[in-house]
Protein backbone atom coordinates (compact mmCIF):
# COMPACT_ATOMS: atom_id res chain seq x y z
CA UNK A 1 0.00 0.00 0.00
CA UNK A 2 3.06 2.38 0.68
CA UNK A 3 3.50 4.09 -2.64
CA UNK A 4 0.76 2.86 -4.83
CA UNK A 5 -0.84 5.91 -6.06
CA UNK A 6 -4.49 5.03 -5.63
CA UNK A 7 -5.69 4.33 -1.94
CA UNK A 8 -9.51 2.64 -1.45
CA UNK A 9 -11.24 2.35 1.36
CA UNK A 10 -15.06 1.63 1.83
CA UNK A 11 -15.91 5.12 1.56
CA UNK A 12 -13.99 6.63 -1.67
CA UNK A 13 -11.02 6.02 -3.98
CA UNK A 14 -8.95 8.94 -4.48
CA UNK A 15 -5.06 9.42 -6.17
CA UNK A 16 -1.95 11.02 -4.82
CA UNK A 17 0.34 11.95 -7.54
CA UNK A 18 3.35 11.91 -5.00
CA UNK A 19 2.02 8.72 -3.65
CA UNK A 20 5.94 7.48 -4.89
CA UNK A 21 7.61 9.50 -2.52
CA UNK A 22 6.40 7.15 0.11
CA UNK A 23 9.32 4.74 0.00
CA UNK A 24 11.78 7.49 0.02
CA UNK A 25 14.39 5.59 -2.35
CA UNK A 26 15.38 5.58 -5.89
CA UNK A 27 17.32 8.60 -8.46
CA UNK A 28 13.93 10.28 -8.19
CA UNK A 29 13.58 10.77 -4.75
CA UNK A 30 17.52 12.18 -4.71
CA UNK A 31 16.91 14.48 -7.07
CA UNK A 32 13.55 15.87 -5.44
CA UNK A 33 15.87 16.52 -2.06
CA UNK A 34 18.52 17.92 -3.99
CA UNK A 35 16.22 20.03 -5.20
CA UNK A 36 15.02 20.95 -2.14
CA UNK A 37 18.45 21.01 -0.46
CA UNK A 38 18.99 24.21 -3.09
CA UNK A 39 16.33 25.96 -2.18
CA UNK A 40 17.35 26.61 1.43
CA UNK A 41 21.24 27.04 0.68
CA UNK A 42 19.56 30.24 -1.90
CA UNK A 43 18.23 31.43 1.43
CA UNK A 44 21.39 30.47 3.72
CA UNK A 45 23.21 32.34 0.92
CA UNK A 46 21.25 36.08 2.05
CA UNK A 47 23.98 38.10 3.63
CA UNK A 48 21.04 39.04 6.56
CA UNK A 49 20.62 34.77 7.00
CA UNK A 50 24.18 34.73 6.87
CA UNK A 51 25.32 37.33 9.73
CA UNK A 52 22.15 36.05 11.69
CA UNK A 53 24.12 32.51 12.47
CA UNK A 54 26.71 33.55 13.65
CA UNK A 55 24.92 35.86 16.03
CA UNK A 56 22.71 33.30 16.92
CA UNK A 57 24.99 30.44 17.37
CA UNK A 58 26.76 32.55 19.68
CA UNK A 59 23.32 33.26 21.49
CA UNK A 60 22.77 29.68 22.04
CA UNK A 61 26.48 29.04 23.36
CA UNK A 62 25.88 31.52 25.81
CA UNK A 63 22.98 30.27 27.05
CA UNK A 64 24.00 26.92 27.27
CA UNK A 65 26.76 27.98 29.33
CA UNK A 66 24.87 30.10 31.89
CA UNK A 67 22.23 26.89 32.14
CA UNK A 68 22.65 24.80 35.37
CA UNK A 69 23.42 21.62 33.86
CA UNK A 70 20.68 18.94 35.16
CA UNK A 71 22.90 16.50 36.86
CA UNK A 72 22.41 13.30 39.24
CA UNK A 73 24.65 11.66 41.25
CA UNK A 74 24.24 7.20 41.23
CA UNK A 75 27.08 5.64 42.05
CA UNK A 76 29.06 4.67 40.69
CA UNK A 77 27.59 6.84 37.94
CA UNK A 78 27.24 10.55 36.47
CA UNK A 79 23.77 11.49 34.85
CA UNK A 80 23.50 14.17 32.49
CA UNK A 81 19.53 14.67 32.18
CA UNK A 82 18.84 16.62 28.72
CA UNK A 83 15.09 15.51 28.45
CA UNK A 84 12.95 12.82 28.31
CA UNK A 85 14.29 11.30 25.26
CA UNK A 86 18.12 11.71 26.02
CA UNK A 87 20.23 10.95 28.88
CA UNK A 88 24.08 10.88 28.52
CA UNK A 89 25.97 9.02 31.55
CA UNK A 90 29.57 7.96 32.54
CA UNK A 91 31.15 6.07 35.28
CA UNK A 92 32.19 8.43 37.93
CA UNK A 93 35.71 7.96 37.30
CA UNK A 94 35.95 7.48 33.58
CA UNK A 95 35.54 10.50 30.71
CA UNK A 96 33.44 8.29 28.40
CA UNK A 97 29.98 9.36 27.94
CA UNK A 98 27.36 7.21 26.74
CA UNK A 99 23.52 8.08 25.32
CA UNK A 100 20.61 6.43 26.61
CA UNK A 101 16.93 6.72 26.80
CA UNK A 102 16.71 5.54 29.87
CA UNK A 103 18.95 4.09 32.61
CA UNK A 104 18.98 1.47 35.84
CA UNK A 105 21.88 1.59 38.03
CA UNK A 106 22.72 -1.27 41.03
CA UNK A 107 25.84 -1.00 42.70
CA UNK A 108 28.05 -1.49 40.35
CA UNK A 109 26.32 -2.85 37.27
CA UNK A 110 24.51 -0.28 34.69
CA UNK A 111 22.10 -1.41 32.49
CA UNK A 112 20.61 1.36 30.00
CA UNK A 113 18.75 1.62 26.87
CA UNK A 114 20.45 3.37 23.56
CA UNK A 115 18.64 4.07 19.96
CA UNK A 116 21.80 2.27 17.75
CA UNK A 117 19.62 3.19 14.53
CA UNK A 118 21.04 6.90 13.64
CA UNK A 119 17.73 7.87 15.34
CA UNK A 120 15.34 5.41 13.96
CA UNK A 121 14.70 4.66 17.43
CA UNK A 122 16.36 0.66 17.37
CA UNK A 123 17.08 0.54 20.97
CA UNK A 124 19.50 -2.03 22.32
CA UNK A 125 19.58 -2.86 25.95
CA UNK A 126 22.94 -3.62 27.58
CA UNK A 127 24.47 -4.31 30.39
CA UNK A 128 27.95 -2.55 32.01
CA UNK A 129 30.31 -3.09 34.77
CA UNK A 130 32.93 -0.33 36.28
CA UNK A 131 35.15 -2.82 35.73
CA UNK A 132 34.37 -3.37 32.26
CA UNK A 133 35.14 -1.13 28.98
CA UNK A 134 32.17 -2.91 27.12
CA UNK A 135 28.83 -4.45 27.75
CA UNK A 136 28.47 -7.62 29.75
CA UNK A 137 25.28 -8.41 27.69
CA UNK A 138 23.17 -6.95 24.82
CA UNK A 139 20.01 -7.57 23.61
CA UNK A 140 17.86 -6.10 20.70
CA UNK A 141 15.70 -5.24 19.55
CA UNK A 142 13.92 -3.83 22.94
CA UNK A 143 11.81 -0.94 23.79
CA UNK A 144 12.88 2.07 25.15
CA UNK A 145 12.52 1.32 29.18
CA UNK A 146 13.37 -0.71 31.77
CA UNK A 147 13.09 -1.57 35.24
CA UNK A 148 14.53 -3.70 37.89
CA UNK A 149 12.52 -6.04 41.02
CA UNK A 150 14.71 -8.41 42.88
CA UNK A 151 17.03 -9.75 40.56
CA UNK A 152 14.85 -9.71 37.58
CA UNK A 153 15.32 -7.23 34.60
CA UNK A 154 12.10 -6.23 32.56
CA UNK A 155 11.90 -4.85 29.29
CA UNK A 156 9.52 -4.26 26.23
CA UNK A 157 9.39 -6.76 22.90
CA UNK A 158 9.13 -4.46 19.89
CA UNK A 159 5.91 -6.03 17.46
CA UNK A 160 7.02 -3.19 14.70
CA UNK A 161 8.73 -0.25 14.90
CA UNK A 162 7.44 2.20 17.82
CA UNK A 163 4.73 -0.76 19.04
CA UNK A 164 5.96 -2.45 22.29
CA UNK A 165 3.69 -5.30 22.79
CA UNK A 166 5.27 -7.67 25.05
CA UNK A 167 6.81 -7.61 28.60
CA UNK A 168 9.89 -9.17 29.11
CA UNK A 169 12.00 -10.69 31.94
CA UNK A 170 15.85 -12.02 32.40
CA UNK A 171 18.15 -12.40 34.63
CA UNK A 172 19.52 -8.60 35.65
CA UNK A 173 23.14 -9.85 36.08
CA UNK A 174 23.67 -12.14 33.15
CA UNK A 175 20.91 -11.45 30.42
CA UNK A 176 20.05 -15.30 30.57
CA UNK A 177 16.63 -17.04 31.46
CA UNK A 178 14.72 -14.46 29.04
CA UNK A 179 10.71 -14.93 30.01
CA UNK A 180 7.31 -13.17 28.02
CA UNK A 181 5.21 -12.15 31.14
CA UNK A 182 2.69 -10.48 28.93
CA UNK A 183 1.59 -10.31 25.43
CA UNK A 184 -0.59 -7.39 24.39
CA UNK A 185 -3.41 -8.58 21.93
CA UNK A 186 -4.92 -5.32 21.01
CA UNK A 187 -3.28 -3.41 17.91
CA UNK A 188 -4.50 -0.12 19.36
CA UNK A 189 -2.70 -0.89 22.50
CA UNK A 190 0.93 0.31 23.37
CA UNK A 191 3.27 -0.81 26.56
CA UNK A 192 5.50 1.10 28.42
CA UNK A 193 7.27 0.94 31.81
CA UNK A 194 7.56 3.43 34.39
CA UNK A 195 9.58 3.49 37.78
CA UNK A 196 7.95 4.94 40.45
CA UNK A 197 9.01 6.08 44.02
CA UNK A 198 10.66 2.99 46.39
CA UNK A 199 11.30 0.70 43.72
CA UNK A 200 8.25 0.38 42.33
CA UNK A 201 8.18 -0.28 38.64
CA UNK A 202 4.45 -0.48 37.00
CA UNK A 203 3.14 -1.55 33.43
CA UNK A 204 1.29 1.12 31.74
CA UNK A 205 -1.11 -0.38 28.69
CA UNK A 206 -2.26 2.40 26.96
CA UNK A 207 -4.43 2.83 24.33
CA UNK A 208 -4.90 6.82 23.09
CA UNK A 209 -4.99 8.18 26.88
CA UNK A 210 -7.03 5.35 28.04
CA UNK A 211 -4.53 3.61 31.15
CA UNK A 212 -4.73 0.01 32.54
CA UNK A 213 -1.78 0.25 35.22
CA UNK A 214 -0.40 -3.14 36.19
CA UNK A 215 2.51 -3.02 39.40
CA UNK A 216 5.13 -5.56 38.88
CA UNK A 217 5.53 -7.41 42.28
CA UNK A 218 9.15 -9.17 43.12
CA UNK A 219 7.56 -12.62 42.61
CA UNK A 220 7.07 -11.50 39.08
CA UNK A 221 3.51 -11.11 39.21
CA UNK A 222 0.97 -8.37 38.45
CA UNK A 223 -1.13 -6.03 40.86
CA UNK A 224 -3.93 -3.93 38.71
CA UNK A 225 -3.97 -0.39 39.41
CA UNK A 226 -6.72 1.77 37.94
CA UNK A 227 -5.16 5.20 37.67
CA UNK A 228 -0.93 6.32 36.58
CA UNK A 229 -0.78 7.77 40.16
CA UNK A 230 -2.80 6.58 42.85
CA UNK A 231 -3.49 8.40 45.47
CA UNK A 232 -4.39 6.68 49.50
CA UNK A 233 -7.78 7.41 50.26
CA UNK A 234 -6.33 8.42 54.01
CA UNK A 235 -4.89 12.16 52.33
CA UNK A 236 -6.39 14.71 52.13
CA UNK A 237 -5.74 16.42 48.96
CA UNK A 238 -5.09 20.14 48.61
CA UNK A 239 -7.86 21.81 46.06
CA UNK A 240 -11.40 21.15 45.06
CA UNK A 241 -10.99 23.05 41.54
CA UNK A 242 -10.20 20.17 38.85
CA UNK A 243 -6.49 19.60 38.49
CA UNK A 244 -4.18 16.93 37.35
CA UNK A 245 -1.29 14.94 38.63
CA UNK A 246 2.18 15.23 37.24
CA UNK A 247 3.94 13.05 39.87
CA UNK A 248 3.47 11.27 43.32
CA UNK A 249 5.65 10.14 45.89
CA UNK A 250 3.14 8.05 47.67
CA UNK A 251 6.15 7.22 51.50
CA UNK A 252 6.50 11.03 51.26
CA UNK A 253 3.15 12.12 50.73
CA UNK A 254 4.47 14.01 47.84
CA UNK A 255 1.97 15.49 45.39
CA UNK A 256 2.85 17.83 42.04
CA UNK A 257 0.12 18.98 40.59
CA UNK A 258 -0.48 20.88 37.31
CA UNK A 259 -2.99 23.60 35.62
CA UNK A 260 -2.56 25.19 32.56
CA UNK A 261 1.38 25.21 33.10
CA UNK A 262 1.71 26.19 36.37
CA UNK A 263 2.59 23.27 39.20
CA UNK A 264 2.33 23.38 42.87
CA UNK A 265 4.34 20.75 45.38
CA UNK A 266 2.31 19.72 48.37
CA UNK A 267 3.20 17.69 50.96
CA UNK A 268 0.15 15.37 52.13
CA UNK A 269 -1.05 12.59 54.55
CA UNK A 270 -3.76 11.37 56.38
CA UNK A 271 -5.22 13.99 59.30
CA UNK A 272 -3.91 17.33 58.46
CA UNK A 273 -4.30 19.61 55.81
CA UNK A 274 -1.68 19.51 53.00
CA UNK A 275 1.45 21.74 53.38
CA UNK A 276 2.26 23.78 49.83
CA UNK A 277 5.62 23.47 49.57
CA UNK A 278 6.98 25.20 46.06
CA UNK A 279 3.85 27.15 43.68
CA UNK A 280 5.30 28.05 39.71
CA UNK A 281 3.04 29.55 36.99
CA UNK A 282 5.10 27.99 34.22
CA UNK A 283 7.55 25.48 34.18
CA UNK A 284 8.65 22.04 35.06
CA UNK A 285 9.71 20.21 38.46
CA UNK A 286 12.28 17.15 38.38
CA UNK A 287 12.52 15.06 41.46
CA UNK A 288 15.60 13.33 40.97
CA UNK A 289 14.29 9.95 39.52
CA UNK A 290 16.91 8.03 40.84
CA UNK A 291 16.76 8.70 44.35
CA UNK A 292 13.27 8.75 44.13
CA UNK A 293 13.20 5.09 42.98
CA UNK A 294 15.69 4.29 45.93
CA UNK A 295 13.48 6.09 48.29
CA UNK A 296 16.30 8.50 49.73
CA UNK A 297 15.94 11.76 51.37
CA UNK A 298 17.42 14.11 51.07
CA UNK A 299 16.81 14.53 47.11
CA UNK A 300 17.99 17.07 44.85
CA UNK A 301 15.03 18.50 42.95
CA UNK A 302 15.81 20.80 39.93
CA UNK A 303 12.94 23.78 38.69
CA UNK A 304 12.89 25.27 35.33
CA UNK A 305 11.29 28.20 34.69
CA UNK A 306 11.34 30.52 32.25
CA UNK A 307 12.73 33.33 34.00
CA UNK A 308 14.94 31.80 36.36
CA UNK A 309 16.29 28.94 33.79
CA UNK A 310 17.17 25.85 36.06
CA UNK A 311 16.95 25.91 40.05
CA UNK A 312 17.88 23.54 42.57
CA UNK A 313 16.12 22.52 45.27
CA UNK A 314 17.16 20.27 48.01
CA UNK A 315 13.68 18.19 49.29
CA UNK A 316 15.16 17.62 53.35
CA UNK A 317 11.34 14.74 54.43
CA UNK A 318 9.32 18.08 55.25
CA UNK A 319 10.52 20.85 52.83
CA UNK A 320 11.99 21.96 49.70
CA UNK A 321 15.11 24.09 50.56
CA UNK A 322 17.15 26.38 47.82
CA UNK A 323 20.72 24.95 46.88
CA UNK A 324 21.88 27.57 44.87
CA UNK A 325 21.44 31.17 43.77
CA UNK A 326 18.49 31.99 41.89
CA UNK A 327 20.12 33.29 38.34
CA UNK A 328 17.64 35.35 36.66
CA UNK A 329 17.42 35.27 32.62
CA UNK A 330 16.38 38.39 32.44
CA UNK A 331 13.33 36.74 30.74
CA UNK A 332 9.65 37.82 32.01
CA UNK A 333 6.42 35.80 32.18
CA UNK A 334 2.48 36.40 31.84
CA UNK A 335 -0.34 34.37 32.34
CA UNK A 336 -3.34 35.26 29.94
CA UNK A 337 -6.48 33.23 29.15
CA UNK A 338 -8.87 33.56 25.94
CA UNK A 339 -12.25 32.32 25.09
CA UNK A 340 -12.45 29.78 22.41
CA UNK A 341 -14.74 29.49 19.53
CA UNK A 342 -17.07 27.09 21.86
CA UNK A 343 -17.13 29.58 24.60
CA UNK A 344 -14.45 27.14 26.75
CA UNK A 345 -11.74 29.26 28.63
CA UNK A 346 -8.24 28.11 27.37
CA UNK A 347 -5.07 29.20 28.96
CA UNK A 348 -1.12 30.50 27.56
CA UNK A 349 1.74 31.84 29.15
CA UNK A 350 3.80 34.42 27.14
CA UNK A 351 7.79 34.95 27.87
CA UNK A 352 9.46 38.00 26.32
CA UNK A 353 12.25 40.19 27.84
CA UNK A 354 11.64 41.95 30.99
CA UNK A 355 11.47 45.91 30.60
CA UNK A 356 10.84 46.01 27.24
CA UNK A 357 7.87 45.33 24.90
CA UNK A 358 8.34 42.57 22.19
CA UNK A 359 7.91 43.11 18.66
CA UNK A 360 6.87 39.94 17.47
CA UNK A 361 5.25 36.72 18.11
CA UNK A 362 5.97 32.81 18.28
CA UNK A 363 3.03 30.47 19.13
CA UNK A 364 3.67 27.19 20.20
CA UNK A 365 1.20 24.54 20.07
CA UNK A 366 0.94 21.18 19.74
CA UNK A 367 -2.59 19.16 21.64
CA UNK A 368 -2.12 15.65 21.10
CA UNK A 369 -1.65 12.00 22.98
CA UNK A 370 -2.19 13.64 26.22
CA UNK A 371 1.15 15.25 26.33
CA UNK A 372 1.99 18.09 28.75
CA UNK A 373 4.21 21.67 26.99
CA UNK A 374 7.32 22.27 27.64
CA UNK A 375 7.53 25.46 29.14
CA UNK A 376 10.58 25.99 31.16
CA UNK A 377 13.28 25.78 28.49
CA UNK A 378 12.60 28.67 26.66
CA UNK A 379 16.18 30.17 26.84
CA UNK A 380 17.76 27.07 25.90
CA UNK A 381 15.33 26.54 22.91
CA UNK A 382 14.76 30.42 22.01
CA UNK A 383 17.37 32.31 23.05
CA UNK A 384 18.03 34.51 19.86
CA UNK A 385 14.72 34.98 19.14
CA UNK A 386 13.91 36.20 22.99
CA UNK A 387 16.77 38.70 24.07
CA UNK A 388 16.17 40.17 20.42
CA UNK A 389 12.38 41.34 20.84
CA UNK A 390 10.65 38.51 20.46
CA UNK A 391 7.66 37.08 22.75
CA UNK A 392 7.22 33.46 23.26
CA UNK A 393 3.88 32.01 23.85
CA UNK A 394 3.06 28.50 25.06
CA UNK A 395 -0.55 27.50 24.61
CA UNK A 396 -1.97 25.18 26.69
CA UNK A 397 -4.65 23.62 24.44
CA UNK A 398 -7.35 20.82 24.79
CA UNK A 399 -5.78 17.51 23.68
CA UNK A 400 -2.54 18.12 25.63
CA UNK A 401 -1.34 16.66 29.04
CA UNK A 402 -1.34 20.53 30.81
CA UNK A 403 -4.23 19.76 32.77
CA UNK A 404 -6.86 16.88 33.94
CA UNK A 405 -7.50 13.55 31.84
CA UNK A 406 -10.81 14.69 30.65
CA UNK A 407 -9.14 18.09 29.11
CA UNK A 408 -6.60 15.73 27.40
CA UNK A 409 -9.04 13.30 26.12
CA UNK A 410 -11.11 16.42 24.71
CA UNK A 411 -8.36 16.69 22.03
CA UNK A 412 -9.24 13.49 20.20
CA UNK A 413 -10.62 12.48 17.05
CA UNK A 414 -13.63 15.40 16.40
CA UNK A 415 -12.29 17.32 19.05
CA UNK A 416 -9.33 17.75 17.13
CA UNK A 417 -11.32 20.84 15.85
CA UNK A 418 -11.57 22.06 19.38
CA UNK A 419 -7.84 21.86 20.09
CA UNK A 420 -7.10 24.16 16.46
CA UNK A 421 -10.04 26.97 17.60
CA UNK A 422 -8.24 26.99 21.17
CA UNK A 423 -5.01 27.80 19.65
CA UNK A 424 -6.25 30.28 16.93
CA UNK A 425 -8.03 31.96 20.31
CA UNK A 426 -4.91 32.61 21.78
CA UNK A 427 -3.00 33.68 19.29
CA UNK A 428 -5.73 36.64 18.84
CA UNK A 429 -5.64 37.24 22.62
CA UNK A 430 -1.55 37.86 22.50
CA UNK A 431 -1.55 39.88 19.60
CA UNK A 432 -4.13 41.96 21.05
CA UNK A 433 -2.00 41.99 24.02
CA UNK A 434 1.08 43.22 22.41
CA UNK A 435 -0.25 45.49 20.19
CA UNK A 436 1.60 42.98 17.10
CA UNK A 437 -0.27 41.77 13.97
CA UNK A 438 -0.40 39.15 11.77
CA UNK A 439 2.78 40.18 9.97
CA UNK A 440 5.23 40.17 12.91
CA UNK A 441 3.85 36.73 13.88
CA UNK A 442 4.84 33.29 13.44
CA UNK A 443 3.31 29.84 14.37
CA UNK A 444 5.47 26.94 15.40
CA UNK A 445 4.06 22.88 15.78
CA UNK A 446 6.81 19.66 16.20
CA UNK A 447 5.25 16.39 15.20
CA UNK A 448 1.70 16.24 15.86
CA UNK A 449 2.11 20.05 16.62
CA UNK A 450 2.49 20.12 12.44
CA UNK A 451 -1.06 18.87 12.20
CA UNK A 452 -2.12 22.14 14.28
CA UNK A 453 -0.09 24.53 12.40
CA UNK A 454 -0.67 22.89 9.24
CA UNK A 455 -4.91 23.48 9.83
CA UNK A 456 -4.39 26.89 10.90
CA UNK A 457 -2.39 27.54 7.38
CA UNK A 458 -5.42 26.21 5.93
CA UNK A 459 -7.70 28.35 7.76
CA UNK A 460 -5.40 31.20 7.01
CA UNK A 461 -3.78 30.86 3.76
CA UNK A 462 -3.50 34.51 3.01
CA UNK A 463 -1.11 35.62 6.14
CA UNK A 464 -4.28 37.01 7.68
CA UNK A 465 -3.24 35.31 11.18
CA UNK A 466 0.66 34.45 11.36
CA UNK A 467 3.10 35.40 8.04
CA UNK A 468 5.31 32.47 9.37
CA UNK A 469 5.10 29.02 10.00
CA UNK A 470 7.32 27.05 11.49
CA UNK A 471 7.02 23.04 11.92
CA UNK A 472 9.45 20.50 12.92
CA UNK A 473 8.95 16.79 12.17
CA UNK A 474 5.47 17.72 10.97
CA UNK A 475 2.76 15.26 10.94
CA UNK A 476 0.95 16.81 7.56
CA UNK A 477 0.04 13.79 5.32
CA UNK A 478 -2.73 12.81 7.54
CA UNK A 479 -5.08 10.69 5.35
CA UNK A 480 -2.40 8.79 3.74
CA UNK A 481 -1.17 7.81 7.01
CA UNK A 482 -4.58 6.98 8.58
CA UNK A 483 -5.25 5.19 6.07
CA UNK A 484 -1.94 2.88 5.45
CA UNK A 485 -2.04 0.24 8.18
CA UNK A 486 1.19 -0.57 7.26
CA UNK A 487 3.03 2.22 8.99
CA UNK A 488 4.09 1.50 12.75
CA UNK A 489 1.66 3.60 14.45
CA UNK A 490 -1.61 3.91 11.94
CA UNK A 491 -3.94 1.31 14.03
CA UNK A 492 -2.01 2.35 17.38
CA UNK A 493 -2.90 5.71 17.19
CA UNK A 494 -6.78 5.06 15.80
CA UNK A 495 -8.51 6.41 18.78
CA UNK A 496 -6.58 9.97 18.92
CA UNK A 497 -6.30 10.96 15.04
CA UNK A 498 -9.13 8.49 13.78
CA UNK A 499 -9.52 5.21 11.23
CA UNK A 500 -10.53 6.37 7.91
CA UNK A 501 -10.63 2.57 6.75
CA UNK A 502 -13.22 1.87 9.23
CA UNK A 503 -15.53 4.79 10.48
CA UNK A 504 -16.85 7.37 8.22
CA UNK A 505 -17.21 10.21 10.40
CA UNK A 506 -13.56 10.03 10.75
CA UNK A 507 -13.01 9.57 6.88
CA UNK A 508 -14.84 13.02 6.58
CA UNK A 509 -13.03 14.89 9.16
CA UNK A 510 -9.12 13.57 8.31
CA UNK A 511 -9.89 14.39 4.92
CA UNK A 512 -10.78 18.03 5.38
CA UNK A 513 -7.89 18.66 7.90
CA UNK A 514 -5.14 16.87 6.34
CA UNK A 515 -2.86 19.42 5.53
CA UNK A 516 -0.58 17.85 2.83
CA UNK A 517 -4.12 16.91 1.13
CA UNK A 518 -5.01 20.57 1.59
CA UNK A 519 -2.04 22.02 -0.15
CA UNK A 520 -3.10 20.61 -3.47
CA UNK A 521 -5.19 23.59 -3.71
CA UNK A 522 -4.28 26.36 -0.90
CA UNK A 523 -2.75 29.63 -1.94
CA UNK A 524 -0.35 30.73 0.50
CA UNK A 525 1.44 33.72 -1.34
CA UNK A 526 2.11 35.84 1.67
CA UNK A 527 3.13 32.98 4.34
CA UNK A 528 6.76 32.22 4.72
CA UNK A 529 6.45 27.88 5.34
CA UNK A 530 9.96 26.43 7.26
CA UNK A 531 9.64 22.65 7.83
CA UNK A 532 12.52 20.46 9.50
CA UNK A 533 12.40 16.82 9.06
CA UNK A 534 14.31 13.21 8.97
CA UNK A 535 15.33 10.76 6.71
CA UNK A 536 15.85 8.17 9.65
CA UNK A 537 12.09 9.41 11.33
CA UNK A 538 10.06 6.42 12.44
CA UNK A 539 7.29 8.28 13.46
CA UNK A 540 6.48 11.25 11.11
CA UNK A 541 8.49 10.09 8.00
CA UNK A 542 9.90 12.63 5.40
CA UNK A 543 8.22 12.79 2.62
CA UNK A 544 5.38 14.09 4.98
CA UNK A 545 6.78 17.37 4.71
CA UNK A 546 8.16 17.11 1.27
CA UNK A 547 4.79 16.22 0.02
CA UNK A 548 3.06 19.41 2.11
CA UNK A 549 6.01 21.87 0.60
CA UNK A 550 6.54 20.96 -2.71
CA UNK A 551 2.60 21.30 -3.20
CA UNK A 552 2.24 24.84 -1.16
CA UNK A 553 5.30 26.01 -3.33
CA UNK A 554 3.74 24.91 -6.85
CA UNK A 555 0.33 26.63 -6.07
CA UNK A 556 1.98 30.08 -5.60
CA UNK A 557 4.22 29.82 -8.42
CA UNK A 558 7.36 30.91 -8.96
CA UNK A 559 6.78 34.29 -6.68
CA UNK A 560 5.51 34.89 -3.01
CA UNK A 561 6.50 33.64 0.21
CA UNK A 562 9.69 31.00 0.63
CA UNK A 563 8.72 27.65 1.12
CA UNK A 564 11.44 25.35 2.78
CA UNK A 565 12.20 22.08 3.53
CA UNK A 566 15.13 20.91 5.46
CA UNK A 567 15.69 17.04 5.36
CA UNK A 568 18.57 15.96 8.07
CA UNK A 569 20.69 12.57 7.26
CA UNK A 570 21.51 10.28 9.88
CA UNK A 571 18.83 12.16 11.95
CA UNK A 572 15.67 10.67 13.49
CA UNK A 573 12.12 11.93 15.28
CA UNK A 574 14.80 13.52 18.19
CA UNK A 575 18.08 15.31 17.46
CA UNK A 576 20.71 14.53 19.10
CA UNK A 577 21.53 17.28 21.94
CA UNK A 578 25.52 18.34 20.06
CA UNK A 579 23.53 18.69 16.70
CA UNK A 580 21.18 20.95 18.03
CA UNK A 581 23.12 24.43 18.08
CA UNK A 582 23.83 24.41 14.29
CA UNK A 583 19.59 23.22 13.09
CA UNK A 584 18.15 25.96 15.82
CA UNK A 585 20.32 28.78 15.14
CA UNK A 586 19.51 28.49 11.12
CA UNK A 587 16.18 28.39 11.55
CA UNK A 588 15.88 31.17 14.06
CA UNK A 589 18.19 33.63 11.52
CA UNK A 590 15.42 32.50 8.78
CA UNK A 591 12.56 33.47 10.89
CA UNK A 592 14.35 36.73 12.15
CA UNK A 593 15.34 37.23 8.00
CA UNK A 594 11.34 37.17 7.00
CA UNK A 595 9.88 38.80 9.91
CA UNK A 596 11.84 41.85 9.24
CA UNK A 597 11.73 42.25 5.53
CA UNK A 598 15.07 41.09 4.72
CA UNK A 599 14.59 37.73 3.49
Amino acid sequence: MTGIEIRDTQFASWSDPDAWMETMKGTKWNTVLQEESAFVKKVIENPKVKDRIGKFQAAYRSAKEKAQHIQFQVNPITVTWHNAFFKEWRFSEDSTNHLARDIVVHSDTVWCTEDVGDGAESMELQAWSSKKTKPLWKKYPVGPDIGLVGKKLYYLGVKNKLVYHQLWCCDAMTGKNERCIYKERSSHANLSLEKHGDGRLKLIREDSQDITVFEILVSGSFLRRHSKYPIPGSWIVPLAQPYGIEFAWQSQGILVIKRHGASVVWKCGPHKAPKKLLEIDAGHILFDPFAVWAGIVPTTVYVTRPDVGSIQYMYNGDALLLEKPVQPTGLRTRRFHSRSKDGTIVHGIVTYKAHSRPNHLLAIGYGAYGMPTSVGSVVQRWAPLVYSGWAIVHTFLRGGGDHTEEWAKAGRLEGRVHTIDDFIALVKTAQSYFQVGPSHTVIYGRSAGGLLVGDTLNRYPEGTLMRGVYAEVPYVDELRTTTNPELPLTELEANEFGYPNQRLEDFIQVALLSPADSAMTLKTPNVLVLTRTAENDSQVFAYESVKWIRRLRAEQGPNGAPKLCIVEKDQGHFALPEDTLEQWSLDAAILDTWIHNEL
